[in-house]
């Protein structure tokens, strides 16, 4: 993938992998049920990753960035196998029932960090619920677009920037110069 990038085709693939497309169709149905594969490894690794790099955090908020930074580093080391995996229309033209929702295996793995870091009496909010999917859908964004502008922020910059975003919130995010938001409003 990183030689061809995301449009990678089964020859190009076969042929790095020193093998012929017959024996990649022995074990996969299609171009379709490759990428599949793929794509569902690459999320393991990711989950996996993710749990680990945010599971060795105290500090809530270093939690938070750890898992930015584990999600942009893996953009930032792999950005092809990434777009072959999220952005490859193949799955797509196959009108597969069996495509992969990656964004909901990483949400569900989110979801149970969130849980876990909840204080044991604290029942189950529903309103936490969406959290992970959310936190997931605005994670995945920001990244995609900083694929398209890779000059603009360095991986710490976007992940010191998404971090006041999502801890702090919109309003925390606005006290650059100092002064928290209303303040800078009034005296605006």
């Amino acid at each position: 993938m990183e030689l061809h990038g995301a449009s990678v085709g089964m020859d190009q693939i076969a042929a790095v992998a020193g093998t012929s497309k017959a024996v990649f169709y022995r074990h996969f149905s299609d171009k379709a049920d490759l990428y599949r594969a793929v794509g569902q490894q690459l999320a393991g690794v990711f989950s996996d990753q993710l749990s680990r790099r945010m599971s060795s955090q105290a500090d809530p908020r270093a939690m938070v960035a750890a898992g930015i930074d584990s999600y942009l580093a893996l953009l930032e080391k792999r950005p092809e196998l990434y777009r072959f995996v999220v952005r490859n229309p193949v799955l797509e033209q196959a009108g597969s029932y069996r495509r992969i929702d990656y964004t909901g295996i990483i949400a569900s793995r989110l979801d149970d960090i969130i849980r876990l870091a909840s204080p044991a009496q604290d029942p189950v909010d529903p309103a936490r619920r969406p959290w992970g999917t959310a936190i997931v859908g605005f994670i995945k964004s920001a990244g995609d677009w900083w694929l398209d502008h890779p000059h603009d922020l360095t991986r710490a910059e976007l992940t010191a920037s998404l971090t006041d975003l999502l801890w702090n919130g919109a309003a925390g995010t606005l006290a650059v110069s100092g002064r928290p938001a209303n303040e800078r409003r009034e005296g605006a």
